[in-house]
């Protein structure tokens, strides 16, 4: 009997070692971020930079996730796994400093110097200092919304998750981001189309473009775009309608929300980088 409560009490405290270091760890990589960079960025004030900073804005996808009002909302709930929430950010823009938008930005890195979970910062940090500049103008134009929203909540599995690798923070992401492909120097067309391929496809397609398969999210490797003329190709990020006037779900939606606010010239050079990317697909593929 004794030997049996010997066992029942180390294993009791293996056990609780055992969560704390869980609960630790996790809380670690949850909590630890590099200090931002220092950045200093003027905001403009006149109607034009406010009307770019909306249209930029609107392409990245700002209301589609704080909501059209920025307002904020619980984005996920699942009691076991995660809260994740949307914060308010008509709140933030009119009590934040413009570096720390920045930094929340392009950074993903939050105001308490947490790093952020769902802030699509890999994606924002190839936004320019007047591009970040003119979003967060226009921003700070948007009235306060009252309400109140819960805090971030991570259960065991969403931690556990994040100590496997398979989730990330943003910082993370953005520290393990290769370098551009192009440069204006070099390639001004096919720079641009990449950093607008990058700044805003990989959300969905991932970092490398090369499409998700997650059971019930799929998305393609976008060397399909090798399958569209400039003409059909502009169709379908004004309009969401594929070939054949197929229209595909989220990306469907994500066109007229976001992509439709794309000028010619910016269509144009995220067609030709996109088709580049194919035929170098397709070169190292044939060797």
């Amino acid at each position: 009997m004794k030997i049996f409560k010997k066992i029942l009490k180390w294993g009791g405290l293996g056990i609780l070692v055992l969560v704390v270091a869980f609960l630790g760890a996790s809380e670690y990589i949850l909590t630890s971020a590099p200090d931002p960079s220092p950045v200093t960025l003027t905001l403009p004030t006149d109607e034009a930079s406010l009307l770019e900073g909306e249209r930029l804005s609107r392409m990245s996808g700002c209301t589609g996730c704080h909501t059209e009002d920025l307002a904020g909302q619980i984005f996920f709930d699942e009691p076991v796994f995660a809260r994740l929430v949307v914060p308010n950010l008509t709140h933030f823009m009119k009590t934040q400093t413009v570096e720390a938008l920045e930094a929340a930005i392009r950074q993903g890195i939050g105001f308490d110097g947490r790093p952020l979970v769902l802030m699509p910062s890999p994606m924002y940090r190839y936004l320019t200092d007047e591009e970040t500049a003119k979003i967060i103008a226009f921003l700070k134009t948007k009235p306060v919304v009252e309400n109140d929203l819960p805090d971030n909540f991570f259960g065991p599995m969403s931690r556990f998750l994040f100590l496997k690798g398979e989730f990330k923070t943003a910082p993370t992401l953005i520290a393990e981001q290769t370098p551009l492909r192009f440069s204006a120097a070099s390639a001004p067309k096919w720079a641009r189309g990449e950093k607008l391929a990058l700044g805003m496809c990989t959300e969905c397609h991932g970092q490398n473009l090369e499409g998700t398969d997650e059971g019930d999210f799929y998305t393609p490797d976008l060397s399909i775009a090798a399958a569209y003329t400039l003409e059909e190709f502009s169709h379908l990020m004004n309009t969401g309608e594929a070939l054949g006037g197929r229209e595909l779900g989220l990306m469907t939606e994500v066109a007229k929300s976001r992509f439709s606010y794309l000028f010619e010239d910016e269509v144009s050079a995220l067609h030709a980088y996109l088709l580049d990317r194919a035929e170098r697909e397709m070169e190292e593929g044939s060797e």
